[in-house]
């Protein structure tokens, strides 16, 4: 029977950064390390556990969440292996739903990157506690010190090191413990103890720092410090425990993960020091028959059966896999669950523990432990799971509103409906990517974090697929309205032998506030139109606001009253009423001086306090309303503005320029303003090439 670990013995953690400063390579040499593997893989070879998606492989880069579990002195270690790709930064705000640590690499010589710096943003969005470590020590320009300096000067936070490196680059033979005066040496036939003679003035002055950090801890530490009284190792132990665990200061290791130097005191200090996840006393959730009231679990195996879904991966050969982060109780293969967000029970047919690409099925997984569970139909990233009697729906995950929007085209319908299976397929996997047909501008917007993500997906459903399709700038989903009260009359007469076609309607319109949509009433009297044609006015009213009077974008926002109108006997009916209704309205909204609308959308943009003139220059450009600015966080600030729609289309690669490359922004729909009568040329342009567009589609 398969272990199991109470949460006391577990640790959940994440490993982030930016591209190419070797995470994987980290997790291989995790696994190698503790002996859950027994050769460690290689990027260039495509051979590693964790990157072993085809496309991954393909580019040599993680493009998904991976997720494996090894044991180090009696502790079980959840690892999750993130993209380093900003673009991809969903999987690592996933990931941190699951974890209670994170462990963030940074490159000895190539640094703080505009890659790291973002990373370094969203990781510390999550208030956990963290680790840094410096890797590739054994590169050239590998310069640990430096780094350091730059990290407090970036990040403006305390940063201390645990380890040092002996020597760098060529020169880098090892790593010393500052915390027990240990070090560890490439050259497993080197057992000197000493500290070597060249660091020991570097030992001392950071040993000190570390040991008044841990005392600044507790007050009765503090005390027996400053009166020169040497720390016990178990004082020592406890006060770095309760400076980490409350983001008091950040250690900083160091390691050559290729060589898997320094990895056994990094397993160390993650069973030592990262907390557990009892690091989160309870839970919070609602109770959904009546979502006011909170509820509370505790991570306890004698609480209910509570669990978040907080990854989806599908694989070609396994199918779905949901990744789930097990928050109380416990549960046990073949159990039935509830799927809150669904409402949906299902039973559990697989409980999996995975390294990388294997996986080994269990008979049960209790509170705090991560496991995989495949083929469960109605499981989606951001649902709930429950006991059946004892349901709670937890928060969804909080993904960023996407910055970047593609339309797409296919040359067939029958690419199109391939097109939409695949998006649908990748949605699932990754929720910051989604696609909806705009009515409209008659055509599917892709809508994400960024060109790289978008690239991304697109060339890997072209080849899986074996589908073609064209992508483009979106466009403007334009819309009209009137601005002042008008009538309409006409009198729809016809003729042929027979019984002919008849109605003759009188109506008045006014302009509403927007967002009112369209508001139909009647003011007949005396029986000029029976009751019965009413409906067939309001048909025609609302067919003819399908097609405004300037371009031809839908009329909206508007009230249309009936009020007047003659009928025949013989000759009236249905169709000659609605016809009637659709000319008068069109004669009306003619008459009403009709307006254009353009969408709107609120945005924020994160940038550095050093480019917000910059930035401020090209809203203006851009017809932007700034709202205000903040600050939101030492190094950054927050501008809010409404910025029209059609003129963020563009934006993403133009704050890049702007920032190089450090800016970022979310934007999300706000509402429609009348668009400015010097851009009429512009929509009334669009407006001539999607009927251009549609006619040659009904030539086809």
């Amino acid at each position: 029977m398969d272990k199991i670990y109470s949460a006391e013995f577990i640790r959940n953690t994440v490993i982030s950064g930016a591209p190419n400063v070797g995470k994987t390579t980290l997790a291989e040499a995790i696994l190698f390390t503790s002996g859950k593997i027994q050769h460690m893989g290689s990027i260039e070879k495509g051979n590693t556990v964790m990157d072993f998606d085809e496309e991954e492989i393909k580019r040599k880069m993680s493009i998904k969440t991976s997720l494996a579990h090894t044991e180090w002195k009696d502790t079980k270690i959840n690892i999750l292996d993130v993209p380093g790709i900003p673009d991809l930064s969903g999987e690592l705000r996933s990931a941190l739903t699951a974890v209670e640590s994170i462990i963030f690499i940074i490159s000895a010589s190539s640094g703080i990157s505009i890659d790291c710096e973002k990373n370094w943003t969203v990781a510390e969005e999550s208030k956990i506690p963290k680790l840094i470590l410096v890797n590739k020590m054994d590169t050239e320009n590998a310069d640990f010190y430096k780094l350091l300096a730059d990290m407090e000067a970036k990040f403006k936070k305390i940063f201390i090191p645990f380890a040092i490196p002996i020597g760098s680059g060529k020169d880098f033979s090892g790593i010393f413990d500052i915390i027990h005066l240990k070090p560890f040496y490439i050259d497993k036939n080197n057992k000197s103890e000493e500290i070597p003679a060249n660091i020991k003035d570097t030992v001392t002055k950071y040993r000190e720092k570390l040991f008044e950090a841990a005392a600044e801890s507790d007050d009765k530490l503090i005390e027996k410090y400053l009166n020169g009284a040497e720390l016990t190792a178990e004082e020592v132990d406890k006060g770095i425990k309760a400076s980490v665990k409350n983001n008091k200061f950040i250690p900083v290791l160091c390691s050559s993960a290729l060589n898997t130097t320094g990895i056994s005191f990094l397993l160390d200090i993650i069973c030592t020091y990262f907390p557990s996840p009892l690091f989160y006393e309870e839970f919070e959730g609602k109770d959904p028959a009546h979502p006011e009231q909170i509820i509370k679990r505790k991570q306890k195996a004698d609480e209910p059966f509570s669990g978040f879904i907080f990854k989806t991966r599908i694989d070609p050969f396994a199918g779905k896999l949901s990744f789930c982060r097990i928050k109380s109780g416990s549960l046990s293969l073949g159990a039935e669950v509830y799927n809150v967000n669904k409402s949906k029970k299902e039973k559990i047919s697989h409980i999996y523990s995975a390294i990388g690409k294997n996986t080994k099925e269990n008979q049960q997984v209790t509170a705090g432990d991560i496991v995989l569970f495949s083929k469960q139909d109605s499981f989606e990233t951001g649902d709930t799971l429950s006991a059946p009697d004892k349901q709670i729906l937890y928060d969804k995950i909080k993904f960023p509103s996407p910055s970047y929007f593609v339309a797409i085209h296919s040359s067939d319908r029958k690419s199109g409906d391939k097109i939409a299976e695949a998006f649908h397929q990748v949605s699932l996997e990754d929720p910051t990517f989604t696609y909806a047909y705009n009515d409209i501008t008659k055509e599917l917007v892709v809508s994400c974090a960024g060109e790289i993500q978008s690239r991304l997906v697109f060339d890997n459903i072209k080849e899986r697929y074996k589908i073609s399709f064209e992508t483009r700038t979106p466009r403007v989903a334009y819309k009209e309205t009137i601005t002042t009260k008008a009538e309409g009359h006409y009198k729809h007469k016809k003729q042929s032998g027979g019984h002919g076609q008849y109605g003759e309607v009188y109506l008045r319109i006014e302009p509403l506030k927007r967002n009112e949509g369209f508001i139909f009433d009647e003011e007949i009297f005396g029986g000029a139109i029976p009751k019965n044609y009413i409906p067939a006015i309001e048909k025609g009213a609302i067919e003819a606001c399908l097609t405004g009077a300037i371009a031809g974008y839908p009329v909206v926002d508007l009230k249309v009253v009936a009020y007047d109108g003659t009928y025949h006997v013989v000759d009236s009916s249905d169709m000659s009423f609605k016809i009637a209704g659709l000319f008068a309205t069109k004669l009306a909204i003619e008459a009403a001086k009709p307006a254009l609308l353009e969408p709107i959308t609120k945005v924020k943009i994160f940038v550095d306090e050093n480019d917000i003139g910059s930035v401020m220059n090209d809203l203006n450009t851009r017809r932007g309303k700034v709202l205000g600015i903040e600050k939101f966080n030492e190094t950054t600030s927050l501008v809010n503005a409404f910025i029209p729609y059609g003129e963020m289309l563009t934006y993403s690669a133009a704050l890049n320029s702007i920032t190089k490359g450090k800016g970022r922004f979310e934007m999300e729909f706000s509402h429609y303003d009348f668009l400015p009568f010097n851009e009429y040329d512009k929509a009334k342009k669009q407006a001539e090439e999607m009927k251009k567009e549609e006619e040659a589609k009904k030539n086809q």
